[in-house]
């Protein structure tokens, strides 16, 4: 009604019942598509995520303002950098991408002692996964319903997108956090989720480990001959000569194509 009402006032940083932190100088900013971008500087350290100079932190609503995400910094280098950064001005460009300037004390390498203008370019990442939301888009590959900007496990296997990001180890063309089967073994992600997270003590989950209880024999060999791909004491009898009554060489090409159509059968189901 031009005005002429307004709602009644409501907090907008999310944290403000248990902030220290001072919070002003905000701007708020619309792609006229129904999502806004409010900014604001604080000295608020997030939990001591962030230092207590001024940063620029920044809050999403992408239902026209009825809800906000938590605060986050907007400059990058917020845990590091210890001059203030002000006030900051944003604009929506292209598809789904924003373009901030701010001002700040920030003194980089030593060349800039005044007051500068900063610059920095990126696009919203609503679920808080790492991705952001032009990557992960508006797909919905486990059907549930949430598309991948929203979805904090677009391939519903069981793990976090945030765990899986965009990493693409087995070279499939396939991003992990869309990946079913992550490290090719043939084995899905899904499986390798739920036995135990990294049995051999190397730091790399199983789901990425193509030798999880690391016995010298791959989780998709083991697989194939019935044994246990995250115990090394349960280890597959395998003779120098030959595997089940094949050579070598034949039992490898043999294992290559099994592999091969378990991959497809997991494109396939993606």
């Amino acid at each position: 009604d031009n005005g002429a009402t307004w709602t009644a006032p409501a907090v907008l940083n999310t944290n403000a019942y248990a902030d220290a932190g001072w919070d002003h100088m905000p701007r708020v900013t619309t792609d006229g598509a129904g999502t806004w971008i409010a900014t604001w500087s604080s000295d608020e350290n997030l939990g001591g995520t962030i230092g207590t100079d001024a940063d620029v932190l920044m809050s999403l609503s992408t239902d026209n303002g009825a809800t906000w995400t938590d605060p986050t910094p907007l400059n990058i280098d917020a845990e590091t950098d210890s001059d203030d950064d002000g006030t900051a001005c944003l604009t929506p460009y292209g598809d789904n991408y924003w373009l901030a300037v701010w001002n700040s004390d920030e003194n980089p390498g030593g060349t800039y002692p005044d007051t500068d203008i900063f610059v920095a370019k990126g696009s919203p990442d609503t679920d808080g996964d790492g991705i952001p939301d032009v990557a992960e888009g508006d797909d919905d590959p486990d059907d549930d319903g949430i598309p991948n900007h929203l979805d904090d496990d677009s391939d519903g296997d069981g793990i976090l997108d945030a765990d899986e990001l965009t990493d693409d180890p087995d070279n499939d063309g396939i991003p992990n956090y869309l990946d079913l089967d992550s490290d090719g073994d043939g084995i899905s992600d899904e499986e390798e989720a739920v036995a135990p997270p990294d049995p051999d003590g190397d730091g790399i989950p199983n789901y990425l480990d193509p030798d999880s209880d690391n016995d010298g024999v791959s989780d998709c060999l083991e697989s194939i001959l019935g044994t246990d791909p995250y115990d090394d004491a349960d280890f597959p009898d395998l003779p120098v000569g030959g595997v089940l009554g094949f050579s070598l060489a034949a039992a490898m090409t043999l294992l290559a194509g099994v592999l091969a159509l378990r991959r497809q059968r997991f494109r396939e189901r993606q």
